[in-house]
């Protein structure tokens, strides 16, 4: 709301996972999972954290994967948007191309400092070396390391979390190419998501972790905040009680799905 009126309000989960992801600043191999209900604003949080994150560090490299290049595209056009917003400028003096106004464009044009941008990314101009890509899940990084990788909603719906041949590629895109941008000196990862299938990119992390602890990898946090809370003072975290639901608003989705289809209730 500080930076945009279009938004009236953060929910105390979005600003919980906001505050997590800020402390992953100080963190370089963070991994930070968040299981979130579909349609709970999880790219608005993101989208804003990135843009917070170049503010904070813009000589960083970051990236963002979601379900495909479509989604990819309109990231990169909302991040933009709010990395050109009056009071984003006030605050930090990190510029993209879009975002300067006619006199700093100016200058940039004459100190050759204007840098591209794309639908699929942009580089920070000025002296900075910070760089953001939007990708699609499955696509390669084509040499580029990241210092944060978002993947942001690995499935588009049911269907695809249903499909075991899906489920298998996303397994090994994720451990081949995703995790294999971990730098040596430390990459942080954050997936927010929606889970529809227990054998999905989590269910493998929650079997997995404990032996790649064993081996000296970082460790992966995961923190979840179902549609209705039916584990009080199951975690430090969220502090609703029980029957209490994460959305108000969403309160007849909730319902209906807990009430009549179960399978819809899992996602949530």
């Amino acid at each position: 709301p500080e930076f945009d009126a279009r938004i009236t309000k953060f929910y105390p989960f979005q600003i919980d996972v906001m505050e997590r992801m800020d402390e992953a600043f100080y963190n370089p191999s963070a991994r930070i999972i968040y299981v979130i209900p579909p349609q709970s604003f999880k790219s608005v949080v993101t989208t804003w954290f990135t843009a917070f994150y170049f503010g904070r560090h813009p000589d960083a490299r970051s990236a963002t994967v979601t379900f495909n290049a479509t989604r990819a595209k309109e990231n990169t056009a909302i991040l933009t948007q709010v990395m050109d917003l009056p009071r984003y400028k006030e605050l930090f003096k990190t510029r993209i191309k879009s975002s300067m106004d006619a006199e700093e464009k100016k200058q940039a044009q004459v100190d050759g400092q204007i840098k591209s941008q794309s639908a699929r990314g942009f580089k920070i101009v000025g002296s900075y070396t910070g760089e953001y890509k939007a990708l699609g899940v499955g696509e390669g990084f084509a040499g580029y390391s990241p210092q944060l990788v978002i993947l942001d909603d690995y499935f588009s719906s049911m269907a695809d979390g249903d499909s075991l041949v899906l489920r298998s590629q996303l397994w090994d895109w994720f451990t081949a190419i995703c995790l294999g941008r971990a730098q040596i000196t430390g990459t942080q990862y954050l997936i927010p998501c929606t889970r529809y299938h227990a054998d999905d990119i989590i269910g493998m992390i929650e079997r997995k972790k404990a032996v790649w602890v064993e081996h000296g990898l970082p460790d992966w946090d995961i923190i979840s905040y179902p549609a209705i809370m039916e584990d009080e003072g199951g975690n430090s975290y969220d502090p609703r009680k029980n029957g209490e639901l994460l959305i108000p608003e969403h309160k007849e989705k909730y319902i209906i799905a807990k009430l009549d289809n179960p399978r819809v209730f899992y996602t949530m």
